[in-house]
């Protein structure tokens, strides 16, 4: 699942216990320094939530090689230009019109 992906076990163990249980949150906020793997992480963690095989994240199936490219509708990021994330900016990217 992860052998692209080096360090951070916590990050690791929670998104496989999202992925064992199918019950994923409706929203992550991944945050840290330029280059850490933040974009990365989010397309495992979508990989993971949309995958057709029985061990989430194949990377190999139609869904996850589009959610690992963060190129599905149902999955937004967003990165902000300033260091400061107010939930009103979340409440504005995230509404449906």
């Amino acid at each position: 699942m992860f052998e692209n992906f080096a360090g951070n076990e916590y990050f690791k163990n929670a998104v496989k216990k999202m992925a064992e249980s199918e019950r994923f949150v409706h929203s992550i906020i991944l945050e840290g320094p330029d280059g850490i793997g933040k974009h990365k992480a989010a397309g495992i963690i979508s990989a993971a939530a949309v995958c057709e095989e029985n061990n989430p994240p194949c990377e190999k199936c139609r869904k996850c090689r589009l959610a690992m490219s963060l190129s599905l509708a149902d999955i937004s990021v967003y990165s902000p230009e300033k260091t400061v994330f107010s939930i009103k900016t979340v409440r504005e990217k995230i509404r449906v019109d």
